[in-house]
């Protein structure tokens, strides 16, 4: 397997900034992780959703969904999406991964105010990579409500955030992901949203959450957001039970993610083959299997 070593840095969310895992500003500890990579690596930060609260016991995302073991908690949906991308497990991009941790604990309004202070804080971590080193390929990874602390860092941040999203079965309203792309924090990012059929009754609760604004189930019509549907891809992805995690349980999408991570295919493996024309549910888009 390889040396299973970590190649990441833990950064979380604080309401006056991003910390790194001993409660410290996060700039030292940064430079020295993104300092050894060569030019033009890939940089993936990856963030979670609601209840994961970094420190939590049972709920910390570091022992989790962004840890290192394979099967974190040894439940069947529990995953670590660091280690699906292959970082650290002998099979390593060649860059390294930043996991961002934010408090999603309590009901979907109180996390989604938090996801306001911990975008700010992504938003700060990005500009400073940025700064630092412009020349790597950033990648943010996030499921769910993640997706809204991505979308406010674009919202917030001066400087792109990320090359590439890869938002997991995102939860955020169309308008405000509309807004980010055209931000000069998302104006430079391309984004595959992975919508799954099994997660119909997390979509209708940010409906209602965000009193009756549409909901990111189909994202926005912009040419740098495509909505990637597994079951109409012609792709080699199997479909999975109901649930909202089938986004990354199912069986066959992340050598999908991991090709598109790291440079191998383009975004053409996920884009749809004709725009939908507004305004039309039938016109659900499918996917090309194309990898130019």
């Amino acid at each position: 397997m390889g040396d299973t070593r970590v190649p990441r840095l833990r950064i979380d969310a604080h309401h006056d900034g991003p910390r790194d895992a001993a409660g410290h500003a996060p700039w030292t500890a940064l430079h020295r992780h993104i300092d050894p990579l060569p030019t033009g690596a890939p940089l993936a930060i990856v963030t979670h959703g609601m209840n994961h609260a970094p420190g939590w016991a049972a709920h910390d995302p570091h022992d989790g969904i962004l840890s290192y073991c394979a099967n974190p908690n040894r439940h069947w949906k529990s995953r670590s999406l660091v280690r699906c991308l292959h970082m650290g497990d002998g099979q390593v991009l060649s860059g390294h991964a930043i996991t961002f941790g934010w408090d999603g604990r309590g009901t979907v309004w109180t996390a989604m105010r938090r996801a306001s202070y911990a975008g700010a804080a992504l938003a700060r971590l990005a500009c400073a990579i940025r700064r630092r080193r412009p020349d790597l390929r950033i990648t943010v990874v996030a499921h769910s409500m993640g997706a809204r602390v991505v979308i406010e860092a674009m919202l917030r941040a001066p400087l792109p955030v990320c090359d590439r999203a890869l938002l997991l079965t995102p939860a955020d309203s169309r308008a405000r992901a509309g807004r980010a792309l055209r931000a000069p924090g998302g104006a430079a990012c391309t984004v595959v949203a992975t919508q799954t059929p099994e997660n119909w009754l997390c979509n209708l609760g940010m409906v209602a959450a965000m009193a009756g604004a549409a909901d990111l189930s189909r994202g926005p019509d912009h040419l740098r957001w495509m909505d990637f549907y597994p079951d109409r891809s012609g792709l080699p992805v199997w479909p999975h039970r109901t649930c909202h995690w089938s986004c990354f349980l199912r069986r066959g999408v992340w050598p999908l993610y991991r090709a598109w991570v790291s440079g191998a295919a383009g975004a053409s493996l996920f884009a749809p083959v004709a725009a939908p024309r507004l305004h039309s549910a039938a016109d659900t888009p499918t996917v090309t299997a194309s990898t130019a």
